[in-house]
């Protein structure tokens, strides 16, 4: 430790001499306990805290004493609840009302309201805390199921353009005055073919919890700042979930307390959240616990970063430091309890469920657990063995430990063979930490375009970056036909609508001359009719290594999409261009995946070793007549050798 001088070393010494006598506020690392929560009335249908950590609303699901929504109140943070008290008339009525939402100020309450066939967004106001609430009227904006503790940020549920359920989406302001701007989907590691719901974001911004389903579990995901994108979701384990079904956390603005509701009988539920100092697991709070801190100071370690919150700040230092030291020499047990990684192994390459090319396989890759010392490696072709393993085993599954990032098969792999693999987490005292089966596919062929490295990070100015319409290059951004690849807002790539893997390129067609109508900014007419995307590489690509002879892809039509032709084109580095036509004029009205095969042969006259440009498109180049507009998906853009007889 040689940027440890003299003053750091006086300051650290200081701060637990004066932390040893006069005591400590701890907060709380990542360790959950779960107890039912007796004294307080069961919220089946969801609960919001006041910012101030004072007041929370809840709705019971219990008919006894009507579907309604009551408030608990206390009179500081660690003084008990009240008695519920119901909101009255002007929030609850004959019919079923809950999921509460609280704004920030605690001057608006959200919440819905369901009368056996409908469901009603609602929300009410009043002039001050101590005010009683106004009528509740519907409202018709995008409901909020939480609001950060500015007030700047709230965070939704929806399907639209999802990663197949329903998703956690962020709108954001600049001021309280301003208005809300686009919704902007977590991103994958929050969001995934399930359905998330019930986000409570912490006062500090710093922590999402949520649950997932199915099968109904409590999820959460951290950020090292606010500016930080959202880390990998993690399942918060035993015995917080279980057999029963968890749904709508709360958290505490303190953050020491969680608040759910469980299946099983275990009804209405707090779960507190206490501090993991024990980073040595030897049972106590030490001099090894103290300087393994130490060892990671000033940096964003996130095992040691255990303050303010249980989740840290992003930064080991002073604030952990006092956490830590007030339970120093103190035993610790979490027998039973809930120890939560909140960053385990990660952003696995290959990603998880991808298909990939025998170049491009190895090696494998991740992003570390910070947890881990070293990462013991189980790699193969069969699942359940690599599921069972352990470090004994002596098939060849075992790859021994890891202290890199990174691994290459000595043997390598090999075309149509699907692979499984995972990483153990190994801390100190050997101390294994089991990890989840991740696998990969290794193509008999090449693969031109499977659209799954497209994300949604871009410049909101420049609109600058890894998006699909930055590759594929349609109409809308060209000005010259009626393309437009794309969702207008993130993500960008079709998520619910793919064929292999996560994502898929929804390509929109407009064949009437005129694109964007009714958009004053950007309409434009006297377009051509037809609709045509491009990707265009830097480097010419060769066609015709490994022996691949077929040019295969898949498109997903819709009912009502107007007849067009469908076709592709290549473009040699010389200029030469072939299009082929798709055989059957109403593909575009097929709604399912479809594969189309074209012989490589047929794009005659074309360099097959110097290709630099691919077309796709929808309707006739030559044209003089208005055509039909419509949405295709299209994915997998393969090349492949020809199938033995």
């Amino acid at each position: 430790m040689n940027w440890l001088n003299s003053k750091r070393i006086l300051l650290v010494v200081g701060i637990i001499a004066a932390i040893v006598i006069g005591g400590g506020n701890a907060k709380a690392d990542l360790v959950m306990d779960a107890v039912r929560a007796e004294n307080m009335t069961g919220s089946g249908k969801g609960e919001s805290f006041s910012h101030d950590g004072l007041r929370m609303y809840i709705a019971p699901d219990d008919k006894t004493i009507g579907y309604d929504i009551w408030v608990v109140e206390r009179e500081s943070l660690d003084a008990p609840w009240g008695e519920a008290v119901n909101l009255g008339p002007n929030i609850n009525t004959e019919h079923m009302e809950g999921w509460p939402t609280i704004s920030p100020d605690d001057l608006e309450l959200y919440f819905g309201r369901y009368d056996g066939t409908n469901w009603y967004p609602m929300r009410s106001t009043r002039a001050s805390k101590d005010d009683p609430w106004g009528p509740a009227t519907e409202y018709t904006g995008i409901f909020p199921d939480e609001f950060s503790a500015d007030g700047l940020t709230k965070y939704s549920v929806g399907s639209r353009n999802s990663y197949g359920g329903t998703d956690i989406w962020a709108r954001t302001r600049a001021t309280k005055e301003d208005e809300w701007g686009n919704p902007v989907n977590l991103g994958r590691n929050v969001n995934n073919s399930n359905n998330q719901d019930s986000p409570s974001i912490s006062s500090d911004g710093l922590a999402l919890f949520f649950h997932d389903y199915p099968p109904y579990r409590l999820k959460m995901s951290v950020r090292a700042t606010k500016e930080d994108p959202w880390g990998p979701a993690v399942d918060v384990g035993s015995p917080v979930n279980g057999s029963w079904w968890v749904v709508w956390p709360e958290v505490s603005p303190d953050g020491s307390t969680l608040y759910c509701n469980r299946g099983g009988g275990h009804g209405f539920t707090q779960v507190t959240i206490k501090p993991f100092m024990d980073f040595t697991e030897d049972g106590m709070v030490d001099i090894d616990d103290l300087s393994a801190m130490i060892e990671y100071w000033g940096t964003d370690h996130s095992f040691y970063d255990i303050a303010p919150m249980a989740w840290g700040d992003g930064v080991v230092d002073d604030a952990d430091l006092e956490v830590l030291m007030s339970y120093y020499w103190q035993a610790v047990d979490y027998t039973g309890k809930t120890v939560i990684d909140v960053k385990p192994p990660h952003n696995p390459l290959p990603a998880d469920g991808w298909t990939t090319e025998v170049e491009k396989a190895l090696p494998i890759s991740w992003t570390p657990g910070d947890t881990a010392t070293i990462h013991d490696l189980y790699f193969g072709t069969d699942q359940a063995a690599v599921e069972n393993a352990n470090i004994s085993d002596t098939s060849g599954i075992y790859r021994g430990e890891q202290s890199g990032n990174s691994y290459t098969l000595p043997e390598g792999v090999q075309a149509g063979q699907t692979y499984y693999w995972r990483l153990d987490e190994v801390r100190s005292k050997d101390i294994a930490k089991k990890g989840e089966i991740w696998s990969f596919t290794v193509i008999d062929g090449l693969i031109v375009d499977n659209f799954e490295s497209y994300t949604d990070d871009v410049n909101e100015v420049t609109y600058e970056g890894p998006a699909i319409w930055n590759t594929w290059i349609d109409g809308w951004f060209t000005g010259t036909t009626g393309a437009q690849v794309g969702y207008p807002f993130p993500p960008f790539a079709d998520t619910i609508t793919v064929h292999g893997g996560f994502q898929a390129m929804p390509f929109f067609y407009d064949n009437d001359g005129t694109i964007l109508e009714g958009d004053v900014e950007y309409e434009k007419s006297g377009v051509p009719y037809y609709s045509e995307t491009q990707r265009t590489w830097e480097d010419h690509q060769d066609w015709t290594i490994r022996g691949v002879e077929v040019l295969t892809m898949w498109l997903y039509g819709e009912a009502d999409n107007s007849v067009e032709l469908f076709y592709v084109g290549l473009e040699d580095s010389s200029g030469n261009r072939k299009d082929i036509t798709h055989p059957e004029p109403e593909v575009l009205t097929v709604n399912d995946w479809q594969q189309w095969s074209i012989p490589l042969a047929d794009f005659t006259d074309v360099d097959l070793t110097a290709i630099k440009v691919m077309y796709i498109g929808v309707g006739d180049p030559t044209s003089n007549q208005p055509g039909g507009s419509g949405l295709v998906r299209i994915d997998d853009i393969e090349l492949h050798v020809p199938a033995t007889p």
